[in-house]
Protein backbone atom coordinates (compact mmCIF):
# COMPACT_ATOMS: atom_id res chain seq x y z
CA UNK A 1 0.00 0.00 0.00
CA UNK A 2 2.68 2.58 0.79
CA UNK A 3 4.41 1.69 -2.53
CA UNK A 4 1.66 2.56 -4.26
CA UNK A 5 1.04 5.44 -2.11
CA UNK A 6 4.64 7.12 -2.89
CA UNK A 7 4.05 6.27 -6.58
CA UNK A 8 0.76 8.21 -6.51
CA UNK A 9 2.29 11.55 -5.03
CA UNK A 10 5.70 10.91 -7.36
CA UNK A 11 2.84 10.85 -10.42
CA UNK A 12 0.86 13.58 -9.07
CA UNK A 13 4.29 15.86 -8.57
CA UNK A 14 5.61 15.32 -11.93
CA UNK A 15 2.59 15.96 -13.36
CA UNK A 16 1.54 19.19 -11.39
CA UNK A 17 5.45 20.38 -12.30
CA UNK A 18 4.84 19.78 -16.49
CA UNK A 19 1.25 21.79 -15.43
CA UNK A 20 3.09 24.68 -14.12
CA UNK A 21 6.11 24.74 -16.18
CA UNK A 22 3.71 25.11 -19.43
CA UNK A 23 1.32 27.48 -17.70
CA UNK A 24 4.10 29.60 -16.40
CA UNK A 25 7.97 28.64 -17.09
CA UNK A 26 9.16 30.89 -14.05
CA UNK A 27 7.85 33.01 -11.20
CA UNK A 28 8.73 36.51 -10.20
CA UNK A 29 9.19 37.59 -6.53
CA UNK A 30 9.70 40.61 -4.80
CA UNK A 31 12.79 41.35 -2.39
CA UNK A 32 12.64 45.03 -1.36
CA UNK A 33 12.41 46.61 -4.23
CA UNK A 34 14.20 43.99 -6.66
CA UNK A 35 11.79 41.49 -8.91
CA UNK A 36 13.55 37.72 -8.79
CA UNK A 37 12.64 35.79 -10.82
CA UNK A 38 12.63 31.90 -10.26
CA UNK A 39 12.59 28.86 -12.57
CA UNK A 40 9.85 26.38 -12.10
CA UNK A 41 10.90 23.67 -13.71
CA UNK A 42 13.17 22.25 -10.67
CA UNK A 43 9.96 22.73 -8.60
CA UNK A 44 8.98 19.36 -9.48
CA UNK A 45 12.33 18.06 -7.63
CA UNK A 46 10.78 19.60 -4.22
CA UNK A 47 7.05 19.29 -4.51
CA UNK A 48 7.39 15.30 -4.43
CA UNK A 49 9.48 15.59 -0.58
CA UNK A 50 7.07 17.95 0.32
CA UNK A 51 4.22 16.01 -0.32
CA UNK A 52 5.32 13.09 1.12
CA UNK A 53 6.22 15.31 4.39
CA UNK A 54 2.82 16.73 4.49
CA UNK A 55 1.60 13.34 3.92
CA UNK A 56 3.65 12.08 7.35
CA UNK A 57 5.06 9.38 4.87
CA UNK A 58 8.54 11.41 5.41
CA UNK A 59 10.08 12.55 8.40
CA UNK A 60 12.02 15.99 9.32
CA UNK A 61 14.94 13.44 10.50
CA UNK A 62 14.60 11.21 8.04
CA UNK A 63 15.12 14.34 5.51
CA UNK A 64 18.65 15.74 7.36
CA UNK A 65 20.01 11.91 7.71
CA UNK A 66 19.63 12.07 3.97
CA UNK A 67 21.52 14.90 3.60
CA UNK A 68 24.47 12.97 5.46
CA UNK A 69 23.96 9.60 3.61
CA UNK A 70 26.97 7.24 3.77
CA UNK A 71 29.46 7.53 1.21
CA UNK A 72 27.94 9.99 -1.37
CA UNK A 73 27.71 13.11 0.90
CA UNK A 74 25.36 14.58 -0.95
CA UNK A 75 26.59 18.04 0.47
CA UNK A 76 29.85 17.01 -0.60
CA UNK A 77 28.37 17.11 -3.93
CA UNK A 78 26.87 19.85 -4.29
CA UNK A 79 29.81 22.16 -2.69
CA UNK A 80 32.19 20.22 -5.19
CA UNK A 81 30.05 20.64 -8.26
CA UNK A 82 29.26 24.42 -6.95
CA UNK A 83 32.80 25.45 -6.34
CA UNK A 84 34.26 24.61 -9.36
CA UNK A 85 31.26 25.81 -12.06
CA UNK A 86 31.33 29.27 -9.82
CA UNK A 87 35.67 29.21 -10.74
CA UNK A 88 34.28 28.61 -14.48
CA UNK A 89 31.40 31.20 -14.51
CA UNK A 90 34.34 33.53 -13.21
CA UNK A 91 36.45 32.90 -15.95
CA UNK A 92 33.79 33.04 -18.98
CA UNK A 93 32.64 36.57 -17.29
CA UNK A 94 36.75 37.25 -17.43
CA UNK A 95 36.89 36.69 -21.00
CA UNK A 96 39.33 33.94 -20.67
CA UNK A 97 36.93 31.14 -22.82
CA UNK A 98 35.87 33.57 -25.74
CA UNK A 99 39.40 34.69 -25.97
CA UNK A 100 40.14 30.98 -26.24
CA UNK A 101 36.83 30.48 -28.80
CA UNK A 102 38.64 33.29 -30.75
CA UNK A 103 41.86 31.56 -31.52
CA UNK A 104 39.87 28.78 -32.79
CA UNK A 105 38.47 30.63 -34.73
CA UNK A 106 41.12 32.42 -36.12
CA UNK A 107 43.19 29.32 -36.38
CA UNK A 108 41.04 28.10 -39.20
CA UNK A 109 42.87 30.33 -42.04
CA UNK A 110 39.85 30.10 -44.65
CA UNK A 111 39.74 25.98 -43.98
CA UNK A 112 36.20 24.55 -43.01
CA UNK A 113 37.92 21.59 -41.91
CA UNK A 114 40.91 22.88 -39.98
CA UNK A 115 37.57 25.07 -38.36
CA UNK A 116 36.46 22.22 -37.62
CA UNK A 117 39.09 19.59 -36.06
CA UNK A 118 40.08 22.97 -33.98
CA UNK A 119 37.17 23.54 -32.24
CA UNK A 120 36.80 20.27 -31.03
CA UNK A 121 40.24 20.05 -29.73
CA UNK A 122 39.86 23.40 -28.05
CA UNK A 123 36.25 22.63 -26.95
CA UNK A 124 37.82 19.21 -25.57
CA UNK A 125 40.84 20.74 -24.08
CA UNK A 126 38.53 23.60 -21.76
CA UNK A 127 36.10 20.91 -21.07
CA UNK A 128 38.49 18.91 -19.44
CA UNK A 129 39.37 21.04 -16.67
CA UNK A 130 36.47 23.29 -16.15
CA UNK A 131 32.41 22.68 -16.92
CA UNK A 132 31.36 21.06 -19.98
CA UNK A 133 28.01 23.00 -19.54
CA UNK A 134 29.31 26.35 -19.94
CA UNK A 135 31.62 25.97 -22.23
CA UNK A 136 28.75 24.95 -24.56
CA UNK A 137 27.24 28.35 -23.37
CA UNK A 138 30.09 30.18 -24.17
CA UNK A 139 31.08 28.79 -27.65
CA UNK A 140 27.73 28.31 -29.29
CA UNK A 141 26.64 31.24 -29.58
CA UNK A 142 30.10 32.10 -31.11
CA UNK A 143 30.40 29.55 -33.45
CA UNK A 144 26.59 30.27 -34.80
CA UNK A 145 27.49 33.78 -35.72
CA UNK A 146 31.23 32.90 -37.15
CA UNK A 147 29.72 29.96 -39.41
CA UNK A 148 26.37 32.21 -40.35
CA UNK A 149 28.89 35.06 -41.50
CA UNK A 150 31.05 32.45 -43.19
CA UNK A 151 28.23 31.17 -45.17
CA UNK A 152 28.71 27.73 -44.20
CA UNK A 153 25.85 25.56 -41.98
CA UNK A 154 26.64 25.62 -38.27
CA UNK A 155 25.06 22.55 -37.68
CA UNK A 156 28.14 20.22 -38.28
CA UNK A 157 30.45 22.63 -35.86
CA UNK A 158 27.77 22.91 -33.32
CA UNK A 159 27.08 19.35 -33.00
CA UNK A 160 31.25 18.87 -32.75
CA UNK A 161 31.17 21.32 -30.07
CA UNK A 162 28.55 19.73 -28.29
CA UNK A 163 30.23 15.75 -28.61
CA UNK A 164 33.24 17.03 -27.87
CA UNK A 165 32.13 18.87 -24.35
CA UNK A 166 30.28 15.93 -23.31
CA UNK A 167 33.02 13.02 -24.02
CA UNK A 168 35.80 14.62 -23.23
CA UNK A 169 33.91 16.13 -19.94
CA UNK A 170 34.70 11.99 -18.62
CA UNK A 171 38.24 12.85 -18.21
CA UNK A 172 38.64 14.15 -14.86
CA UNK A 173 36.37 14.17 -11.36
CA UNK A 174 35.44 17.44 -12.34
CA UNK A 175 34.03 17.06 -14.95
CA UNK A 176 30.58 16.88 -14.60
CA UNK A 177 27.84 15.81 -11.69
CA UNK A 178 27.77 12.52 -12.83
CA UNK A 179 31.32 11.88 -12.42
CA UNK A 180 31.28 13.22 -8.81
CA UNK A 181 28.57 10.84 -7.70
CA UNK A 182 29.25 8.00 -9.10
CA UNK A 183 33.38 8.64 -7.60
CA UNK A 184 31.84 9.56 -4.51
CA UNK A 185 29.98 6.49 -4.04
CA UNK A 186 32.78 4.58 -4.73
CA UNK A 187 35.76 6.44 -3.14
CA UNK A 188 37.39 7.04 -6.15
CA UNK A 189 40.52 9.19 -5.93
CA UNK A 190 40.93 11.93 -8.17
CA UNK A 191 43.98 10.30 -9.29
CA UNK A 192 42.44 7.08 -9.76
CA UNK A 193 39.12 8.42 -11.10
CA UNK A 194 41.43 9.53 -14.36
CA UNK A 195 43.49 6.61 -14.62
CA UNK A 196 40.39 4.89 -15.22
CA UNK A 197 38.51 6.82 -17.54
CA UNK A 198 41.77 8.11 -19.45
CA UNK A 199 41.70 5.36 -22.17
CA UNK A 200 37.57 5.44 -22.48
CA UNK A 201 37.54 9.15 -23.00
CA UNK A 202 39.95 9.06 -25.54
CA UNK A 203 38.62 6.12 -26.99
CA UNK A 204 35.27 7.46 -27.60
CA UNK A 205 36.59 11.03 -28.24
CA UNK A 206 38.57 9.82 -31.10
CA UNK A 207 35.62 7.48 -32.24
CA UNK A 208 33.28 10.27 -32.50
CA UNK A 209 35.46 12.85 -33.67
CA UNK A 210 35.83 10.53 -36.56
CA UNK A 211 32.27 9.17 -37.04
CA UNK A 212 31.48 13.13 -36.90
CA UNK A 213 34.18 14.16 -39.61
CA UNK A 214 32.55 11.21 -42.27
CA UNK A 215 28.93 12.54 -41.34
CA UNK A 216 29.89 15.80 -42.33
CA UNK A 217 32.61 15.74 -44.34
CA UNK A 218 31.02 16.95 -47.32
CA UNK A 219 29.44 20.13 -45.33
CA UNK A 220 33.09 21.00 -43.68
CA UNK A 221 35.28 21.03 -47.15
CA UNK A 222 33.41 24.53 -47.88
CA UNK A 223 35.99 27.15 -48.42
CA UNK A 224 35.42 29.78 -45.25
CA UNK A 225 33.98 33.41 -46.17
CA UNK A 226 35.61 36.51 -44.89
CA UNK A 227 34.38 36.94 -41.42
CA UNK A 228 35.47 38.98 -39.20
CA UNK A 229 36.29 37.59 -35.12
CA UNK A 230 37.62 40.12 -33.57
CA UNK A 231 41.18 40.40 -31.61
CA UNK A 232 41.37 37.04 -29.18
CA UNK A 233 43.24 39.83 -26.92
CA UNK A 234 40.10 42.06 -27.43
CA UNK A 235 37.86 39.07 -25.61
CA UNK A 236 39.59 39.91 -22.34
CA UNK A 237 37.34 41.75 -19.86
CA UNK A 238 39.29 41.75 -16.91
CA UNK A 239 43.15 40.76 -17.12
CA UNK A 240 43.95 40.86 -13.81
CA UNK A 241 41.05 38.60 -13.20
CA UNK A 242 42.05 36.54 -15.92
CA UNK A 243 44.97 35.46 -14.71
CA UNK A 244 44.19 35.24 -10.83
CA UNK A 245 41.08 32.54 -12.19
CA UNK A 246 43.90 30.55 -14.35
CA UNK A 247 46.07 30.34 -11.89
CA UNK A 248 43.22 29.56 -9.24
CA UNK A 249 42.11 26.79 -11.72
CA UNK A 250 45.53 25.13 -11.88
CA UNK A 251 46.20 25.35 -8.63
CA UNK A 252 43.05 24.00 -7.43
CA UNK A 253 43.05 21.00 -9.74
CA UNK A 254 47.07 20.60 -8.55
CA UNK A 255 45.61 20.45 -5.21
CA UNK A 256 42.45 18.02 -6.29
CA UNK A 257 45.06 15.65 -7.11
CA UNK A 258 47.08 15.86 -3.61
CA UNK A 259 43.79 16.09 -1.47
CA UNK A 260 44.04 12.19 -0.68
CA UNK A 261 47.86 12.07 0.55
CA UNK A 262 46.68 14.93 2.79
CA UNK A 263 43.64 13.30 4.29
CA UNK A 264 41.54 16.02 2.94
CA UNK A 265 37.69 15.44 0.81
CA UNK A 266 37.74 17.18 -2.58
CA UNK A 267 35.28 18.71 -1.77
CA UNK A 268 36.70 20.92 1.25
CA UNK A 269 39.42 21.85 -1.42
CA UNK A 270 37.09 22.90 -4.21
CA UNK A 271 35.20 24.94 -1.65
CA UNK A 272 38.51 26.40 -0.56
CA UNK A 273 39.54 27.88 -3.80
CA UNK A 274 35.64 29.23 -4.52
CA UNK A 275 35.24 30.94 -1.34
CA UNK A 276 39.01 32.10 -2.01
CA UNK A 277 38.22 33.34 -5.36
CA UNK A 278 34.74 34.82 -3.50
CA UNK A 279 36.83 37.19 -0.60
CA UNK A 280 39.36 38.19 -2.97
CA UNK A 281 36.76 39.56 -5.58
CA UNK A 282 34.81 41.06 -2.40
CA UNK A 283 38.28 42.62 -1.45
CA UNK A 284 38.49 44.40 -5.18
CA UNK A 285 35.07 46.03 -4.72
CA UNK A 286 36.01 47.31 -1.45
CA UNK A 287 39.63 49.07 -2.52
CA UNK A 288 37.69 49.69 -5.38
CA UNK A 289 35.25 51.90 -4.15
CA UNK A 290 37.58 53.30 -1.24
CA UNK A 291 39.80 54.43 -4.20
CA UNK A 292 35.82 56.09 -5.82
CA UNK A 293 36.81 53.67 -8.97
CA UNK A 294 34.54 52.08 -11.02
CA UNK A 295 35.43 48.46 -11.62
CA UNK A 296 33.12 48.26 -14.53
CA UNK A 297 35.48 50.87 -16.10
CA UNK A 298 38.46 49.23 -15.34
CA UNK A 299 37.98 45.97 -15.68
CA UNK A 300 36.75 44.40 -12.31
CA UNK A 301 34.50 41.27 -12.66
CA UNK A 302 31.18 41.58 -9.99
CA UNK A 303 30.68 39.19 -7.42
CA UNK A 304 26.99 39.78 -8.04
CA UNK A 305 26.88 38.75 -11.87
CA UNK A 306 28.63 36.41 -11.20
CA UNK A 307 26.79 34.89 -8.30
CA UNK A 308 23.67 35.71 -10.49
CA UNK A 309 24.50 33.43 -13.02
CA UNK A 310 25.31 30.47 -10.61
CA UNK A 311 23.19 27.64 -11.44
CA UNK A 312 20.78 27.36 -8.39
CA UNK A 313 18.21 25.87 -9.32
CA UNK A 314 19.83 22.46 -10.06
CA UNK A 315 20.37 22.02 -6.36
CA UNK A 316 17.31 20.31 -5.93
CA UNK A 317 18.33 17.51 -8.98
CA UNK A 318 21.65 16.77 -7.68
CA UNK A 319 20.49 16.04 -4.02
CA UNK A 320 17.85 13.71 -5.68
CA UNK A 321 21.19 12.25 -7.92
CA UNK A 322 21.80 11.55 -3.83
Amino acid sequence: MAKWLVLSVFCCSCLLTVMLILLRPYLWVRVRRRRLRVDTYFLGALLGPLLLLILGMLSWTEIFAGLNAGRLQPLGVLALFLSMVFISIFLDITGVFEYCARIALRGARGSGVRLFFTLYAMVALLTVFTSNDIIILTFTPLVYYFTKHARLNPVPYLIAEFFAANTWSMLLYIGNPTNIVLAGVFNISFLRYTANMFWPTLAAGGANLLGLYLVFRNDISRPLAHAAVGSPRGAITDLPGAIMGVALLVTCILALILAPHWGLPLWLVALAAALGLLLTLMARRSWARLLRRDLNVHGGTSVRRTLGRMPWSMIPFMRNTG
